[in-house]
């Protein structure tokens, strides 16, 4: 059910006690499994309340292969508010440094041959949208930051770090890799799910994607 409160606001509802009206429902068949009911079911998507793009799911596409490519194949997080410097990233999956960015190595299966090949996922946060990118395990930026500063995270699967893969098109078990996001006192912010569906090429190094998703002539961060 899609409902709006008439008269209590953030974060005093209650889904109990406060006045709302029915906007839309919609019909959901769950399976008979009572221990697995919302297997299948989408998973929901935090919008709103100073988050500008998709909170959960992540699908990355596009192998970053050029300066021109890494200036739009990547997939941002992105959010305003005063909680943004200390969050905490966390994964089940070690994290590796690799100049301005995270990096965690996942398996794909290769589509011509379903073998299973490892696949290298960089990572980068930033404090402003349009400022330096920073691996994710850095809390505090040296930066001035606005009050209404963009904060993020930012993924893209560099060419320079998977040079190795055979060509072929290369697909991931759904939410290969998980990221928990905390606040510095350890409560909850959100959950990142990334997955992978690309297709791998031989080209030249990738340049590593500026905040401002701006091309640049400079030698890649990465190499």
């Amino acid at each position: 059910k899609f409902v709006s409160f008439t008269n209590d606001a953030y974060p005093n509802l209650s889904s109990q006690t406060s006045e709302k009206v029915l906007l839309h429902t919609r019909n959901i068949d769950l399976p008979s499994n009572p221990d697995d009911v919302l297997n299948g079911v989408s998973r929901v998507t935090r919008v709103g309340r100073g988050w500008l793009a998709e909170s959960g799911g992540i699908l990355l596409t596009d192998m970053c292969e050029t300066s021109t490519d890494c200036a739009t194949n990547h997939k941002d997080i992105k959010w305003r508010g005063n909680v943004g410097q200390d969050i905490v990233y966390s994964s089940v999956i070690e994290m590796g440094l690799h100049g301005e960015a995270s990096t965690f190595t996942i398996p794909a299966v290769r589509e011509q041959d379903g073998e299973e090949y490892m696949v290298v996922i960089a990572a980068s946060r930033f404090f402003d949208e349009g400022g330096s990118l920073h691996p994710l395990v850095n809390i505090i930026s040296d930066e001035t930051l606005q009050p209404d500063a963009t904060h993020g995270a930012r993924f893209w699967i560099p060419y320079e770090l998977n040079e190795g893969l055979p060509r072929g098109t290369y697909k991931s078990v759904p939410d290969a890799l998980s990221i928990e996001m905390k606040t510095s006192i350890g409560q909850p912010f959100a959950d990142l799910y990334i997955s992978l569906e690309f297709t791998a090429t031989t080209r030249q190094p990738s340049q590593n994607p500026t905040a401002s998703a701006m091309p640049s002539a400079a030698p890649s961060p990465l190499a």
